[in-house]
């Protein structure tokens, strides 16, 4: 394979990548707790809280026929529909 130990053919330094699994990082995570995440995007979607996922999905179809571009409604709204929906799927 042709890729194989090329770090050590390179003619300069390869930097170290950071994942981002310091300890020191988590004081900056947000100070949203995934309940009040999930509260939000189901608000967003019209939803109660206690919405099940099938309940989130079909919400999230039909909320997305109202706002699509193509549709003639707005990107912004499509985008936040679509980061709702994701939100909500992440904490079921």
């Amino acid at each position: 394979m042709p890729g194989i130990n090329l770090g050590y053919r390179l003619p300069f330094e390869t930097p170290t990548v950071d994942d981002g699994s310091d300890a020191a990082t988590d004081d900056l995570s947000p100070d949203v707790s995934d309940s009040d995440a999930r509260t939000a995007a189901l608000a967003t979607l019209g939803l109660p809280a206690e919405a099940s996922s099938e309940e989130i999905r079909a919400a999230y179809r039909e909320r997305v026929k109202e706002v699509h571009p193509d549709h003639g409604g707005d990107e912004e709204a499509f985008k936040q529909v679509r980061e709702a929906y994701t939100t909500a799927k992440a904490n079921t």
